[in-house]
């Protein structure tokens, strides 16, 4: 082994799946929160381009908001 010796390689691992874990679980988390994300922003715009009767309405707000966004981001 290189500089890691046969009576560390258990704590070695044991950390390396810790680690392991930590990044399994942030993954997730941001995920669900991604989703929750995008399925509220598109409730929003639902509910805004169903508020209006008008077409062109709608396409404006979603065309706002596009543009918006992409500016802020």
């Amino acid at each position: 082994m290189t500089s890691i010796t046969k009576k560390n390689q258990k704590l070695f691992e044991d950390i390396k799946g810790l680690i392991s874990q930590a990044k399994t679980s942030v993954a997730i988390s941001i995920n669900e929160q991604m989703t929750i994300l995008y399925w509220n922003i598109g409730k929003r715009i639902r509910q805004e381009v169903i508020k209006s009767d008008r077409a062109e309405y709608s396409e404006h707000v979603v065309s706002s908001l596009a543009k918006g966004l992409v500016e802020l981001l």
